[in-house]
């Protein structure tokens, strides 16, 4: 059988689809990390608070586990709590969901008619049990990795002015 003639299963392309449309969501992500930085300002977040945080979007498996890690750090930390971090950031993973419900419409919508056969399959990707919690972390993920990049680059960028300052006084 040739590559043309070859069936993708339809499991293989709601995998592709929605990994080519949570990069299309990036931009956007990475936009709405920048709005909360430039609102929350400098909190003091240590390099290590914050690689943390990337540490846990990048080897957890769902939202839940990464705002338990939010939760715990505004518990310990006063830098979460400052300019309300901690509750924006929770709250930002909560609006996600949302988006995450679009995004399993729209990958529906894109890859079958509602007759086919396969309509189940794809049913499941708004289903809270099926393919949404999934779609809702990889926004998550995204968001948290830009607005860490983000945070690490402001954070670098203060520090190495500080230093400099501090070697003219």
């Amino acid at each position: 059988m040739s590559v043309q003639n070859q069936v993708i299963p339809i499991n293989s392309l709601i995998n592709i689809e929605l990994r080519r449309n949570v990069v299309q969501y990036s931009d956007w992500l990475k936009e709405k990390a920048e709005q909360m930085l430039d609102e929350i300002g400098d909190t003091g977040l240590s390099e290590t608070q914050v690689n943390g945080l990337l540490s846990v979007a990048n080897t957890s498996i769902s939202v839940a586990s990464i705002s338990r890690f939010i939760e715990r750090q505004v518990q310990r930390h006063d830098e979460w709590q400052k300019n309300d971090l901690g509750k924006k950031l929770l709250s930002e993973m909560k609006n996600l969901n949302q988006n995450a419900k679009t995004l399993a419409e729209e990958i529906q919508k894109k890859l079958i008619k509602p007759t086919s056969p396969q309509s189940s399959e794809l049913s499941s990707l708004n289903d809270p049990k099926g393919g949404l919690p999934e779609i809702h972390y990889l926004l998550a993920r995204e968001f948290i990795q830009s607005f860490g990049v983000g945070y690490l680059y402001r954070y670098k960028k203060r520090r190495v002015q500080r230093e400099i300052e501090e070697g003219e006084e």
